[in-house]
């Protein structure tokens, strides 16, 4: 399974020293193995942060690297939310991963230093503990080395992150502190506010006063007033922070692909959390037998888990978002489904494709199989009965015009920039009659018809003479493939075998010789078939037998192994396909 290679990282604020470093740090190190960054600003806001973790997540990034400002019950619940990994860097993560600075032991280390320079009346000043790392941690590290000398801190003030927040409070407490040789500031931003107040009220910041922080900004080496600070590795600890992400990435990826190879990958994970991590706009075709909605068969996983048809076409609907984002534009879909279900699920899919057919596959019985012919002659049937599936088929729908492909769009949108009329290019590619000037290449861009490659390169050997700065992409990249012979029909009624019953056999599995026909005429050689809902693995034996690439993903276990098995014996499946 292929990843989108990018990586976002959730700050706090961009304009902080920490933030800053750390970013420049976590970058240089997804870069080195060859990940982008996508940095999402939250300045200060824990609604913001929540609201990007949740955003990252719908944009399909391998993972997620957040330096939280606060530690609520809400991160855990939409940390959990999400099937996408995540790291947390600077705080303790009880329900994720985490890479910690250690802020306790850096804290009793500076209050250990500022008590042997002989400071014994110790303030502090820190922020809301909901920040465990900072607020917390950083606390309880000077309380616990003050208690070892029988001392504690005599005044602690709790403010907000900034200097100037750090400046309004030591000015409001100005006669207090005055009681005190020395504050401790949970940040160097906070000392800098801290010290500006103390220097305005007259006092002498290294002589009658001393100042400790943490952080060690470049900025504190250019401050008049001498400040202690303790400086944080942040170059280790992204490194730690990266290494421990790509590592999940690579074991969560690892425990749910059950079997590849080199052209084939059975994947044994909800389908949906599957898809989100196929990259845009890379698969070729999707094949695929979702649940019905329209049989009480408790053996077909989904079949009975919707209450209504609204909730399942709502379900459905997820998947129809995500075929749109990961279907090349010239890809195409064949999504079975039942006769009862099939409308609904067609009003629903105009919304992302063009539906160009409901074909009806009437699954003829084979030689001394007389199952469902027998069904439909009992004389004891007081309704209609159905002896056939639905097969919707489907492109993506450009411009919200029904039927606009992707080349009738680039087409109409070349032939206006060059200027160059329907007419004339009906006459290069010779696809016109005497009456119906130009009604081919109108056809085209409507979406109705395609050209021959002899006919595209034609129109592009024409086109570039006029738009020279122009890339024309080749043929098979923006052509939906239909590969069509005499001895082969392509209607909207297919009569394919239905699968007889066997020991072991999945009961949905589909004819080889089908699924081959609709790979066939829709895909090129190495291709990516992508079949949603596995079952039996058909559709990968099939694929691979006409050359091109799958992906199968199973939800239910049994049947992923039954899939692999499938797969790895194929050689034995591929004799029963005809004309190959």
């Amino acid at each position: 399974m292929q990843h989108s290679k990018i990586i976002g990282v959730i700050v706090p604020c961009l304009h902080s020293y920490i933030s800053g470093n750390t970013l420049k740090y976590l970058d240089k190190e997804l870069k080195e193995n060859n990940y982008e960054t996508l940095i999402m600003n939250a300045n200060f806001d824990e609604n913001k942060q929540l609201e990007y973790i949740k955003k990252l997540a719908r944009m399909n990034v391998d993972g997620i690297i957040l330096l939280p400002t606060t530690m609520s019950k809400a991160y855990e619940s939409t940390i959990k939310s999400i099937d996408v990994p995540v790291v947390m860097l600077g705080q303790e993560g009880e329900y994720t991963y985490s890479v910690e600075y250690n802020d306790f032991n850096a804290a009793r280390d500076l209050t250990n230093y500022v008590l042997a320079s002989g400071h014994k009346k110790v303030a502090y000043l820190g922020v809301s503990e909901d920040d465990v790392a900072v607020g917390y941690y950083r606390k309880l590290g000077i309380i616990r080395a003050l208690e070892k000398y029988n001392l504690e801190p005599k005044n602690i003030l709790i403010t907000n992150f900034g200097m100037e927040e750090g400046y309004e409070i030591v000015r409001e407490n100005i006669e207090k502190l005055k009681e005190d040789s020395c504050l401790i500031c949970a940040t160097d931003n906070l000392a800098y506010g801290a010290i500006k107040a103390l220097e305005e009220e007259g006092l002498n910041v290294g002589e009658d006063y001393s100042v400790a922080a943490f952080g060690d900004y470049t900025s504190s080496s250019l401050l008049k007033s001498p400040l202690t600070t303790i400086k944080f590795d942040l170059k280790d600890a992204a490194k730690k922070t990266v290494e421990m992400l790509l590592n999940i990435i690579k074991k969560e990826l690892d425990d749910k692909i059950s079997y590849q190879e080199e052209n084939v990958i059975v994947i044994n994970d909800d389908s949906l959390s599957a898809i989100k991590r196929i990259p845009d706009h890379s698969i070729a075709l999707i094949l695929t037998d979702p649940p019905y909605h329209s049989t009480k068969k408790k053996n077909i996983t989904g079949d009975t888990d919707f209450t209504n048809n609204r909730e399942y076409i709502k379900w459905m609907e997820m998947y129809s978002n995500e075929w749109k984002r990961i279907l090349k534009p010239n890809g195409s879909v064949f999504c079975f489904c039942s006769s009862e279900m099939s409308s609904w699920l067609q009003v629903m899919f105009n919304e992302n494709f063009n539906v160009l057919s409901e074909i009806v596959w009437t699954k003829p019985n084979a030689p001394g199989y007389d199952g469902w012919k027998q069904k439909m002659k009992k004389e004891s049937l007081r309704k209609w009965y159905p002896h056939s599936e639905r097969i919707v088929f489907m492109e993506p729908a450009f411009e919200g015009n029904l039927y606009r492909s992707f080349f009738g769009s680039k087409l109409k949108e070349w032939r206006k920039k060059s200027k160059i009329t329907m007419h004339y290019l009906a006459e290069i590619t010779e696809s016109y009659g005497k009456v119906n000037h130009g009604g081919a290449v109108s056809n085209w861009e409507a979406g109705r018809n395609i050209p021959s490659k002899q006919q595209y390169e034609k129109i592009i050997d024409v086109l570039s003479r006029h738009l020279i700065d122009e890339e024309f992409p080749i043929y098979e990249d923006i052509i939906r493939p239909f590969h069509m012979n005499g001895s082969i029909e392509f209607t909207d009624v297919w009569d394919f075998e239905n699968v007889r019953q066997y020991k072991g056999k999945h009961p949905a599995e589909k004819p080889l010789d089908l699924l081959k026909h609709a790979i066939l005429s829709s895909t090129y050689k190495d291709d990516i078939v992508l079949d949603c809902f596995s079952g039996s693995g058909a559709t990968g034996v099939a694929a691979l037998a006409l050359n091109r690439k799958a992906i199968c993903i199973e939800i239910e276990e049994k049947w992923a192994k039954y899939s692999i098995d499938k797969i790895r014996n194929r050689e034995n499946t591929q004799l029963r396909l005809k004309g190959i």
